[in-house]
Formats: structure tokens, C-alpha cells, sequence
């Protein structure tokens, strides 16, 4: 058969895309529409043609106030051959369950028109303008990372919860649900959009968008997500360098065994198992950082159980961290405005510098930890009570004080210094 590509145009009457044993390619219909039309506009017919390849074949029904009544078009082709399959319609319930049915290319663009796509096989990509409609992958369809899909969406949905796809590029989105079993790629860079995102296993994820909510389960490679509006993010396991900003929408990730940047202006962010190098920063939002105890220690040169943060207003809550990093290399831990900060120190390693404003500071030490502590308020309290110095019940100097805690000199050291907000250092022996 000399056809490599098949295009189907209709208007709404269902659509079965079936295989048969001939090597050849036929249309059967069955029109069944009542109602009220126009004269010009109550005929039934089809109409092909064939062209360098291309066999087209238009659908003509009649529409206007009319109900098809169980009308529909039946498309064979011949199970010997993958064809390229083009389908456009404007709202036409379009089924494959034919585990013969081979497809190379699938091109489908409707505005309300559903896809059931239940058996068979897609060997090449997807370009799918769905609107309005839900185009739905099942389990016993087969396909590949070799499957690249082109979506635009507007408020319909894209179910291949069972499917292994490759890049996957949404290039229009309004409210659109999409669920995805396993893709290399997923890349969606629009100002404006909302609906869901539900993947997983995926490689690499690329998201610039406002409203939409994430939910993944790993990602084995890298996540960069910017959420400008009340977008949220939920990641299960996440792997590789990743950067994940939201504006007022929550950020909630499980287990991070890469390093880490995190950002939100109101929303809240909770790290459960952390192992690397971690920096957060937010403007209102609460902060949970938990370093997993699988997490190594701290070196300078593994990065582990590391945390940066910048705080204005809201409250940081970190456990399991041996460095905080030092102000000479823009890091370190800095509290501006009425900003809180309940930090656990699993260990005191490297260059730790502290700084706080008018909000309070509560840090726990681990008591075996060997540094030099330097502490420094302004006007706010300060009750520093650590079993290894030598004042009995601590000390409440706000002046500028140097102790060398478990040790007479030490590389490692744990400077903070706050402005009105209150200071109480502990360590494990009291807290």
C-alpha cells in the first residue's frame, strides 16, 4: 500500500479506528443524526482523496440542533503497516481497542472531543491539541521513550498514567490535568496556568508557570520549577542539583539526596530528609528543614548537611545540620526583620555565622561538639548555657563574648550575633 499517512476529518459523530487482515484502507459510516438544520447544512457525506502519500478523507454531517444518535465512523487499516494518523473534529468520542492498530506519528486536535486510547501501538510522537477534551492512554497501549509529546491544553486532561514517554513539552495550558507514568523530559514555560501535574518517575522536569500543582514521585535527574502564583510542589524522592521557587503555594519534598536551592514568599516549605547542601529563602513562609541520619558529615568538600538560609518574617525550623556557612562566602544563616530560627546542630563544623534581627533565635548543640563560640546582641536577651564552660547556669552577656567550647583552639566555629530578638544557646545536656 503506497499510503504513509492517514487524515481524518469530522465534525461529531464517534470515531473507531479499527485494523483488518486486507491491505487495503476503508471507511465505513453510519449517520443517524435527528433534528432541526438547515437544508444546506443536513448532508451526509464522504469524500477522499490521495496525494503524495497522504490519504485524505473528509467527513460531511449534518449539524445544527441536532443529536447524532449513536452515529459513527469506522476507519480500517491494515494491521501489516504503522501509518502516520492525523484526526481533527470538533467534538467527536474517538476509540482505539484494536491491540492490531499500529501507529507511527499521532496528530489529534479537537475542542471537546475525548480519545480512548486502549489498544494497540504508538511508535513516534504526539502532537495532541486537546481543548477542552480527555485524551486518555491505557495500560495495554504500548509505547516508548521513543513517544515525544507535544501538548496544548485548555481546561481538559491528559491521562498516560501507565505510559513510557520521552519529552514531553506542554505548549498551552489553561487549567489542564495531566498524569503521566514515567518521561524523560516534561517542559512547560507559561506566564499563566493552573490545573495539575501528576508524574512518577521522570528524568528531568522544566516548569515556568503560576497556579499549577506538582506532584511527583522521583525525579532521577534535576527539577527546575518556578511557581509565580499559588502553584504548589510535592516531590517523593529527588535527585540532582535542583531549584524549586513558589510564591504562596507549598513546597513538600520527602527525600533530597541532592543539592538544593529553595525560595517562596509566603508559602511553606518542608524538607523531611535532606542530605546535601540545602539553601532556603523566604519572605513570610515557615521553614522545615530535617536532615535525614543517613545524611554523611559535613566535609568541605561533600557538602553534606549543610544549610543556608535567608529569613525576613517567617520562621525557620532546621534539625541535623553540621555548617551553616560563613558571611565571607555568601552564606551562612540571615535573619532579617522579625524573622524566628529553632536550629538543632548535629555537630559544629567549619565556619558557622549566624545573624539575627528583631525575631528570636533558639539553637540546641550537640554537647560533644568541639568550637569556638562567639555571641553578640545589640539589645535583645541572651542565655548561653553549655555544660562544657566554665560559668555555672551559662552566661547572659549581650556584649560581644569569646568561648572555646570542648577545646583551647579550633577551626571550627559558631558565630551569632542578633539585634533585638532574644538569643538562647543550649546545648544536648539541657535542652
Amino acid at each position: 500500500i503506497n499510503v504513509e499517512k492517514v487524515v481524518l476529518n469530522s465534525r461529531s459523530y464517534d470515531v473507531n479506528i479499527l485494523s483488518t487482515e486486507d491491505n487495503t484502507i476503508h471507511t465505513e459510516a453510519k449517520s443517524r443524526s435527528f433534528g432541526f438544520v438547515l437544508t444546506k447544512n443536513n448532508t451526509f457525506a464522504i469524500s477522499e482523496s490521495i496525494k503524495d502519500g497522504v490519504l485524505t478523507i473528509n467527513i460531511i454531517e449534518p449539524h445544527g440542533f441536532t443529536t447524532t444518535f449513536n452515529s459513527e465512523v469506522n476507519l480500517y487499516l491494515p494491521k501489516s503497516k504503522a501509518f502516520n494518523l492525523e484526526l481533527s473534529n470538533i467534538k467527536a468520542r474517538t476509540t482505539i481497542k484494536d491491540e492490531n492498530i499500529k501507529i507511527a506519528n499521532l496528530n489529534y486536535s479537537t475542542n471537546n472531543g475525548d480519545f480512548n486510547f486502549i489498544k494497540g501501538s504508538i511508535s513516534g510522537d504526539l502532537a495532541l491539541q486537546l481543548n477542552k477534551s480527555t485524551f486518555t492512554i491505557h495500560e495495554e497501549v504500548t509505547t516508548s521513550k521513543e513517544n515525544d509529546v507535544d501538548l496544548k491544553i485548555t481546561t481538559g486532561k491528559f491521562y498516560a498514567s501507565y505510559s513510557v514517554l520521552g519529552d514531553v513539552s506542554v505548549l498551552a495550558n489553561n487549567r489542564g490535568l495531566i498524569k503521566i507514568g514515567e518521561c524523560e523530559t516534561f517542559n512547560e514555560d507559561i506566564e499563566s496556568a493552573g490545573g495539575s501535574i501528576t508524574i512518577t518517575t521522570i528524568s528531568q522536569i522544566n516548569v515556568k508557570t503560576s497556579d499549577t500543582n506538582i506532584y511527583i514521585h522521583e525525579v532521577t535527574a534535576l527539577a527546575a520549577i518556578k511557581l509565580t502564583g499559588a502553584g504548589s510542589v510535592s516531590i517523593d524522592i529527588l535527585n540532582g542539583v535542583s531549584t524549586l521557587t513558589t510564591n504562596s503555594g507549598t513546597i513538600n519534598l520527602d527525600d533530597v539526596k541532592s543539592v538544593l536551592s529553595l525560595e517562596s514568599n509566603t508559602g511553606n516549605i518542608n524538607v523531611w530528609n535532606a542530605k546535601m547542601k540545602t539553601s532556603v529563602k523566604t519572605n513570610y513562609g515557615e521553614v522545615q528543614i530535617h536532615f535525614s541520619e543517613t545524611a554523611e558529615t559535613y566535609t568541605a568538600t561533600n557538602n553534606a548537611r549543610v544549610l543556608i538560609a535567608n529569613i525576613q518574617n517567617g520562621k525557620l525550623t532546621a534539625t541535623g545540620v553540621d555548617n551553616v556557612g560563613s558571611f565571607s562566602n555568601d552564606d551562612g544563616i540571615k535573619i532579617s526583620d522579625k524573622g524566628r530560627l529553632y536550629l538543632r546542630m548535629r555537630n559544629v563544623l567549619g565556619t558557622n555565622d549566624i545573624q539575627g534581627n528583631k525575631g528570636n533565635i533558639d539553637i540546641v548543640v550537640n554537647k560533644d561538639s568541639s568550637y569556638v563560640l562567639k555571641t553578640k546582641s545589640e539589645t535583645g536577651s541572651v542565655r548561653v548555657n553549655l555544660a562544657q564552660i566554665p560559668e555555672y547556669g551559662g552566661y547572659t552577656t549581650i556584649e560581644e563574648k569569646t568561648t572555646n567550647v570542648n577545646c583551647q583552639s579550633s577551626s571550627n566555629s559558631l558565630n551569632i550575633t542578633t539585634s533585638s530578638g532574644d538569643l538562647r544557646l543550649l546545648d544536648t545536656n539541657f535542652a
